[in-house]
């Protein structure tokens, strides 16, 4: 299973710190569902998700942010760049989960003539 590429903004609310480190992000989950039959006939489930979140760290004209009584526009950021003072970076973090459980079978009908 795959989910399309999608993008978000951090909010103070949900993020203080990514808020004003990040702002905005781009992510996708991508992720694999397994399932097989014990001795029993029991389903066993398992799902292995990866999910990425990343943005690339730059200076867009007409953006910017306040920090207590700062303004800072990132159109000054982007003269640092454009003159070698600052670089764009790309950021990125990645978390990877494997679940594993045991589902309870549906109640199994006895077979003709039983």
């Amino acid at each position: 299973m795959s989910r399309a590429l999608s993008n978000f903004y951090f909010t103070k609310e949900l993020d203080e710190n990514r808020f004003y480190a990040v702002g905005g992000a781009n992510s996708d989950v991508t992720g694999v569902v397994t399932a097989v039959l014990d001795g029993r006939g029991n389903p066993k489930i398992g799902v292995d998700y990866q999910t990425n979140v990343w943005d690339r760290y730059n200076w867009d004209e007409g953006k910017g942010v306040t920090i207590g009584p700062l303004d800072i526009p990132d159109g000054q950021l982007a003269k640092l760049h454009r003159t070698g003072l600052a670089r764009s970076s790309t950021w990125g973090q990645q978390w990877c989960q494997a679940i594993r459980s045991r589902l309870l079978a549906a109640r199994r009908r006895p077979a003709a003539g039983s």
